[in-house]
Order: structure tokens, then C-alpha cells, then sequence
């Protein structure tokens, strides 16, 4: 892997004094809208926001402590309209769960750390039935392996929640089957989902390539193969949609050029 990496590095700097002059045309990601929301966060933190949500919602997200057996519990209607900051020592791994109906429901993920969570994160809009072949185009679920019941997730009832880094996203997707969530502008961290039905396979947690921060071809995992397309649009030999653009500015300097190649190279590398 190192090898093909310095390949690859090779080539984009022989071609270094072209490349950005014939970038190609950014087109509209119609399934993913990158919004103008930023926010600073620091590390050792877990900071929740909502969106769509209603006062009456018995949802939420609690983390637990391995070493000291405590929780970290916030249900999602004290966040209606405002983020809630809980302070979450480094000292500490945690699992990870979703609550529904003021209960937690599943194991969802183990090892957790929010050591190193700290940094800028982006809010995106998110149609939620082109982003996961798990939703129905109207943000709804089928549960076709089990009951073939249809979970529509209103917003007084839905437990969806997205992780990112050091944030969870309690939502429930609007009229139009869409999401507002924020994650992590950063190579190392993945953006996830969970949620919780009692009535089928229970808790059901998914990685989401699409709302990757680097992930430029939007499919599988951060890899080469990402190297290759930033190439190529460098290059002037193919064409980035909004997201990818976004998603193509490593270092998080306004602009996309070799050092973002040599930035992605060097992460996959490590």
C-alpha cells in the first residue's frame, strides 16, 4: 500500500504546476447539501444536536463508562433548540447506546474514546433514502427481513441518531425525507447510524460511506482509490460534485490542491 502511495505522490508532483489551472466543473450533489453551519468543538466532549424533533420525544443517546460504570445519558426534547456539552474523560473507553422511550436499547458500539474528537465539524442535509439503500425515499424503514412492518420516524417517536467523532445527531427525517446533521471535518472519523425497533432485530447500527469527510468517491472506505479520483480532478480528467469538493479539502485550507493529495496520502499510509 505504502508503495503505490509513493507512486502515486510521484506522479501528482511531476504534474504539479498544471493541475489546478484544469480543474473541472463542480456540479450540485443533489442527495447530500454541504450548509454554511460550522462549529469548533474540543476534545474529551460529546455534544448533541437534534433536529426535527419534538419535546415529546422519549429518545436519546447514553454512553457508558468500562472503567467507572458510569453513564453519560442525554435525552434528545432538553436539546430541542440547542446543543448540550457533556464533558467525557479520555481516561475512559464507552459503549455506546440509543435510548428509546427514556430506556437504553442494545449494545451498539464498544472501545469508544473522545480523545482525540476535538475539531471543526460541518452541518449537512441529508435526503436519507439516497444515502442508505436501509431508508425508503421518504425517510421511512421496511423492515423486509422480519414483520415487512413500515417504521415511519416521526418526530415525537423517532430514534435515529447519527454519530460523528465527538457528536450524535438525534433527528427525525422532515416532509421531504431529509436529515440535518453535523460531522466531523476530519480524516478520522467515520459517520455512522443507529436506531432501535422492539418489534423486529432491535438495535441496528450502519457505517455510511457518502458522509465521510474524505472519502471522495463517496463508496466504501477512506483508501486509494480516493487518492486516484483527486488525481484525476486536479488533473482537469474528471468532475467533483459539491460533496466531493468538500470532502476533497484535507487540510481544511479553502482550497484544493497537491498538499490535500499529499495530506490523504499520507493518513491512508499511517
Amino acid at each position: 500500500m505504502k508503495k503505490l502511495l509513493s507512486i502515486a505522490l510521484v506522479a501528482v508532483m511531476a504534474t504539479g504546476s498544471v493541475i489546478t489551472a484544469n480543474a473541472a466543473t463542480i456540479k450540485e450533489n443533489k442527495s447530500v447539501q454541504v450548509l454554511d453551519s460550522r462549529v469548533d468543538l474540543a476534545n474529551d466532549t460529546l455534544n448533541v444536536f437534534t433536529y426535527n424533533l419534538s419535546k415529546n420525544s422519549l429518545s436519546g443517546v447514553c454512553f457508558y463508562g468500562k472503567n467507572t460504570e458510569k453513564q453519560y445519558t442525554v435525552q434528545y426534547k432538553d436539546c430541542i433548540g440547542k446543543n448540550i456539552v457533556i464533558s467525557m474523560p479520555s481516561s475512559e473507553r464507552y459503549t455506546r447506546f440509543v435510548l428509546s422511550n427514556g430506556c437504553s436499547s442494545g449494545n451498539s458500539y464498544a472501545g469508544y474514546s473522545f480523545a482525540n474528537t476535538g475539531g471543526e465539524y460541518v452541518k449537512l442535509r441529508v435526503k436519507l433514502g439516497e444515502v442508505s439503500n436501509y431508508f425508503n425515499s421518504d425517510g421511512s424503514y421496511t423492515d423486509t427481513y422480519g414483520n415487512g412492518v413500515t417504521y415511519t420516524l416521526r418526530e415525537n417517536e423517532s430514534n435515529l441518531t447519527f454519530f460523528s467523532g465527538g457528536v450524535a445527531n438525534g433527528v427525525a427525517p422532515d416532509e421531504n425525507g431529509c436529515v440535518e446533521i453535523y460531522i466531523k471535518a476530519g480524516l478520522d472519523a467515520e459517520t455512522a447510524f443507529s436506531t432501535y425497533f422492539p418489534n423486529n432485530n432491535g438495535i441496528i447500527s450502519l457505517y455510511v460511506p457518502m458522509l465521510t469527510f474524505g472519502n471522495i468517491d463517496l463508496e466504501g472506505s477512506i483508501n486509494v482509490n480516493d487518492v486516484t479520483l483527486l488525481q484525476r480532478y486536479l488533473a482537469g480528467n474528471t468532475e467533483f460534485d459539491s460533496l466531493q469538493l468538500f470532502y476533497a479539502d484535507i487540510n481544511r485550507d479553502g482550497k484544493t490542491d497537491i498538499k490535500d493529495v499529499t495530506d490523504l496520502q499520507q493518513a491512508i499510509a499511517k
